[in-house]
């Protein structure tokens, strides 16, 4: 007789299936969420609930929507033990959108409450200076290279600062441009230049660009090549020679 009695899982209740008969649990996921309680039990683990308790992490977490990583610097652990008190205390983690989102939030909060109280101090990089500068001290509004007009309702003017710097706000330095113009001088003074690594020729070329042509790049690659693949002893005789 062959005995279809199956023990059952002491979680989910179903009939345990594998060569183990005397098993407790049908799969690993149940046995782990033994063990991992059982491991964070207050009795096994003294200092377990005394880091953060639930009441606590929630108002931190849900009421006051601080982040992980904030929550952690202020019991003074690691984002990873305060996830763990989130799933042992059933608390849903919120998914990357919604902390996307939030810290959003809380930087545009803490920018409007430093503006409130006066202590908000714009370094200069801020769009509102220097255009307020340009409006207070040049009459035209067009574009200084192709001679565009403001749009009514629109923004398609710009203003370009000459040597790269957004906090050199003075008038010499300031230009007003159209996006196309702006996007355009933004990409030539990219290029610069510059002496080819390989052949020594002199090239106009992207900052990070080291050779003058595809050829170089080439002929470089093949020569150090070469160099790695000679021994110490055949590079000095090749250098007796010449």
């Amino acid at each position: 007789m062959v005995n279809n009695k199956y023990n059952p899982c002491l979680i989910c209740g179903k009939d345990i299936r594998h060569y183990n008969k005397d098993g407790k649990y049908c799969s690993r996921e149940c046995y782990n969420t033994v063990r991992w309680t059982n491991n964070q039990s207050l009795n096994n683990h003294k200092g377990w609930k005394e880091i953060i308790s639930k009441e606590e992490l929630h108002t931190l977490y849900e009421k006051e929507l601080k982040s992980l990583l904030e929550i952690a610097n202020i019991k003074g652990t690691t984002v990873d033990t305060i996830k763990r008190r989130l799933k042992f205390y059933k608390i849903v983690q919120r998914n990357r959108k919604e902390s996307y989102h939030l810290t959003v939030l809380t930087k545009i909060q803490k920018r409007a409450k430093k503006i409130a109280n006066g202590e908000y101090v714009s370094d200069g990089t801020n769009r509102r200076v220097y255009t307020g500068l340009m409006l207070e001290n040049i009459n035209h509004w067009n574009c200084e290279r192709c001679g565009k007009l403001q749009e009514k309702g629109g923004i398609n003017l710009s203003i370009h600062h000459k040597d790269k710097n957004n906090r050199n706000n003075e008038l010499n330095n300031l230009m007003i441009l159209c996006k196309s113009c702006h996007r355009k001088i933004h990409h030539k003074m990219n290029f610069e230049d510059k002496l080819c690594l390989f052949c020594g020729k002199m090239f106009n070329g992207y900052y990070r660009r080291k050779y003058c042509s595809i050829k170089c790049q080439q002929h470089k690659w093949q020569h150090n090549r070469k160099q790695k693949q000679l021994s110490p002893a055949t590079i000095k005789k090749l250098g007796d020679k010449k």
